[in-house]
């Protein structure tokens, strides 16, 4: 019994041990190694109950959207000249500027419920604030996250529905 309790123990931290490697050294999972450290299955699963909300971050989470960061990479447009089109910020289109930044969004973030205007408001530095998503994408509070995926799902609806 020890015996079998130790490989799988062996097994599953090759695996771990695989996984985080293939992370840190995944140009596409830049934005998801800022927040996931740990092999586990995410709390948002059970917190996001609406089915699509839950696709639709996930998908965020691990950059499998068409935003201009992840959708350059398969056209070779140089990182910092993926730019967003929806706004005049010139700014690189990556998840930060889609959920904090964007002009386009701005009447989202400002019309939020309070707890998530309260994040969308800091006034804070950049860095911070990129800080700040990180932390909001591995929140086990059903409340900020359920706000805040709902959140993104508003701004695909939006993005997706603009000419």
């Amino acid at each position: 019994d020890t015996n079998i309790n130790d490989f799988v123990k062996t097994i599953k931290d090759n695996y771990t041990s695989f996984w985080k490697h293939q992370i840190k050294n995944s140009s596409k999972l830049s934005f998801y190694s800022t927040f996931k450290k740990h092999y586990n299955l995410e709390e948002y699963l059970n917190i996001i109950k609406d089915p699509n909300q839950r696709r639709l971050f996930s998908k965020f989470r691990i950059s499998n959207h068409r935003l201009e960061i992840e959708f350059g990479r398969y056209s070779d447009v140089p990182r910092q000249e993926r730019l967003c089109k929806y706004c005049d910020k010139l700014a690189v289109e990556d998840e930060f500027h889609f959920s904090f930044e964007c002009e386009k969004y701005q009447n989202l973030r400002n019309n939020s419920r309070n707890i998530l205007n309260n994040y969308f408001q800091m006034s804070i530095t950049d860095e911070l604030k990129r800080k700040l998503l990180s932390d909001l994408m591995s929140l086990n509070d059903p409340v900020i996250t359920g706000l805040f995926s709902e959140h993104i799902s508003k701004c695909f609806y939006i993005r997706d529905n603009s000419p």
